[in-house]
């Protein structure tokens, strides 16, 4: 397995990869992702941000997470023990259901 730095001719193989992740969690009950979240303009847009990675096994991306320093506003209130600002954050972290 290999993990590296998305690119745009990665975006199909990327949402399928998607599709797959989100099929598997409907079928187990979970809602949080559909067909309209995660999709493909978020995507482009971290993988032009350069903040997109793909895990892939034998040439097949298998796995997929946006990694930044962006965080929701829900966490602002937080009184973190770290002041520095010096963190990164995990968004659409997905694995292929297959």
């Amino acid at each position: 397995m290999t993990i590296r730095q998305a690119n745009l001719n990665d975006i199909e193989k990327i949402m399928k990869m998607y599709n797959s992740c989100v099929a598997g969690m409907i079928k187990i009950g979970i809602d949080q992702w559909d067909n309209t979240y995660p999709n493909k303009e978020i995507i482009l847009h971290d993988i032009q941000n350069k903040t997109f990675y793909v895990i892939t096994d034998e040439n097949k991306i298998i796995a997929g997470i946006n990694i930044d320093n962006k965080q929701d506003e829900t966490y602002l209130a937080i009184d973190w023990e770290d002041k520095q600002d010096l963190f990164l954050v995990v968004h659409r972290l997905a694995v292929d259901e297959r």
